[in-house]
């Protein structure tokens, strides 16, 4: 349509409680096997559409499917419908390769997601990365972590993880390699992200006993992980995680100024 200011649905997100078995009704619907699967989310490309399946509904913990309207201009459109009295549900930020993402509650509470591209086509500045990494940090539910024992043998799994502004919170079964190794070494690297964009944190730790931790602070990991170590009777312990580097970049072209903290200190 002429004038419009986007150019259709492009994406839908849809919550699933059964990954597997929803990833198996959609490949069956779409014709088409998975574009993207992982544990944390399955993606499908059909018709010039892309279907996601996210489990839980994510941190934006979805009830319903999202459809995201494709636009030029994210901020714009996303001023444009606040002024008409839309509410900004999630403002926009990128979910990776440029492209950003929100979404706005509708005056009857409909939830609807925008979607812009191409918005990495130039190497984004230090403090745009800063920003990016911000709001990964506050809405990621999952990390990489690595660790080595003593002897060298290197380790890496995916846990939960809640971040509240100065550390990052894990916690693993005390007697995992990944608990002895934490314990152990006492520092840390972890991933957040693509392969195409890269966060990388490098942590030292702090060991806290599962019953040490204020109770405000567990219930607030278990409401945001959906996972409550301190209700299990296997033994876990609390790793609190302080980042000392922090680098983040795309691809080639963001190189040069992947670093953004050094010693604990953000360098924008």
């Amino acid at each position: 349509m002429s004038g419009s200011s986007t150019s259709g649905i492009r994406t839908v997100l849809h919550p699933v409680s059964d990954l597997g078995r929803a990833k198996g009704v959609f490949a069956a619907l779409l014709g088409v096997p998975p574009s993207n699967d992982s544990p944390y989310y399955v993606g499908f490309e059909a018709g010039g559409q892309h279907v996601g399946l996210v489990p839980g509904g994510g941190p934006q913990a979805m009830t319903s499917p999202v459809a995201y309207w494709q636009v030029a201009d994210i901020r714009a459109a996303l001023a444009a419908a606040a002024a008409a009295g839309a509410r900004v549900t999630e403002s926009a930020h990128d979910v990776g390769g440029g492209r950003l993402v929100a979404t706005v509650a509708d005056p009857d509470g409909n939830v609807v997601g925008l979607l812009q591209d191409g918005a990495g086509a130039t190497p984004r500045s230090r403090a745009r990365r800063r920003l990016d990494t911000e709001h990964r940090l506050a809405h990621d539910v999952d990390v990489w972590v690595a660790t080595a024992s003593a002897d060298g043998a290197p380790y890496l799994v995916p846990l939960s993880f809640d971040w509240d502004g100065r550390v990052l919170r894990v916690a693993t079964p005390a007697d995992s390699p990944t608990g002895r190794n934490l314990a152990a070494a006492g520092t840390v690297r972890l991933a957040l992200g693509p392969t195409r964009d890269v966060t990388m944190i490098d942590g030292t730790v702090e060991v806290l006993d599962i019953d040490a931790l204020p109770q405000e602070r567990g219930d607030r990991f278990a409401a945001r992980t959906g996972f409550d170590p301190r209700a299990l009777t296997t033994l876990y312990r609390w790793f609190h995680i302080t980042p000392h580097r922090i680098q983040a970049w795309r691809e080639e072209d963001e190189l040069a100024d992947r670093e953004l903290m050094r010693e604990g200190r953000w360098l924008v």
